[in-house]
């Protein structure tokens, strides 16, 4: 999910929290729950290292359950001052920041495993993806409710615990009504054209709308499908085979891009390869791209990532 939906997520979480936890003041809860609404995301550095190692830790590491645990309790020391009381423990600021921490850290798990890049849950245990794609990448339907939320907020600034939890009754609203008519469409989907092995991918506007991958031997499958229309719009991307391809499989980075992809798809284009993943692209123009150079002598001189 995009950066501002998870911080608004950790917000209004931390609001909301603040009230149940019974805080004295709404100002520090809410920054703790901004941080943990955002920290997991700090794998983003990873690209500083190198395009291949964003690809290796992005969405990993970062976004385990062991994760969740280390930093809620880090949160959780730094903003109770590392003060632990023995007296009451459960009712000091240490196991409040870290439930607090913990819930809005849940939050940001969650906004990512229901969008199709998913996450890898179980790490260092196993590696396996986990998504359920109902959601797309940038949701408008969320982000207006956040928006309302914080409008509302400034106009009742004395009603803000009630505001947020209201906006998170009506996200998990907005979300049990995404994946009921992704699963309708999904099964509508599966009766058209004989598909056994649809992949469908939410629209960011329009809840009725989803993208449709399907993979063949030869060749991958696209096309849009609206709930009351059907499908429309039928693109097939065949996989191409040739040397440039082939040799830039050898790069690092194509070699972990392809291992996190659902829907590999490699273009020539230049002198150069463009592999694409049409599960996060859609048409094949959009979205994280590994991008190989070669010299006339097909010697790898550059590989970057680009989106």
């Amino acid at each position: 999910m995009d950066p501002i939906s998870h911080a608004l997520m950790g917000l209004f979480v931390g609001v909301a929290m603040a009230g149940l936890l019974k805080f004295k003041e709404l100002k520090w809860p809410a920054i703790a729950g901004v941080l943990a609404g955002t920290i997991p995301d700090v794998d983003i550095l990873s690209t500083l290292m190198s395009s291949a190692a964003f690809f290796k830790y992005h969405r990993v590491m970062t976004h385990s359950l062991i994760a969740l645990f280390i930093f809620a309790l880090i949160i959780a020391l730094v903003f109770s001052r590392f003060k632990f009381q023995k007296k009451d423990f459960f009712k000091s600021d240490f196991s409040k920041y870290f439930t607090l921490s913990f819930v809005a850290l849940i939050g940001h798990i969650f906004l990512d495993f229901v969008t199709s890049q998913g996450i890898v849950l179980l790490y260092p245990f196993s590696n396996q993806l986990f998504s359920w794609s109902f959601m797309p990448l940038v949701d408008i339907f969320l982000l207006l409710i956040f928006v309302a939320g914080l409008v509302v907020m400034e106009i009742l600034p004395q009603k803000k615990v009630k505001i947020s939890a209201v906006a998170l009754i009506l996200i998990t609203i907005l979300f049990v009504t995404k994946f009921t008519l992704y699963q309708y469409a999904e099964n509508r989907v599966y009766g058209l054209d004989g598909f056994r092995e649809a992949y469908l991918i939410p629209h960011n506007f329009d809840p009725l709308e989803w993208r449709v991958v399907v993979e063949n031997t030869d060749s991958y499958f696209v096309a849009d499908y609206k709930l009351f229309d059907g499908i429309s719009e039928r693109l097939e991307f065949v996989k191409q085979v040739d040397e440039l391809i082939e040799v830039s499989r050898n790069s690092e980075l194509v070699e972990k891009f392809i291992g996190v992809s659902s829907f590999p798809f490699a273009v020539v284009k230049d002198g150069s390869v463009l592999w694409y993943d049409l599960r996060v692209s859609n048409d094949g123009q959009l979205g994280y791209t590994a991008m190989v150079i070669f010299d006339e002598s097909l010697n790898i001189i550059e590989e970057r990532l680009g989106i």
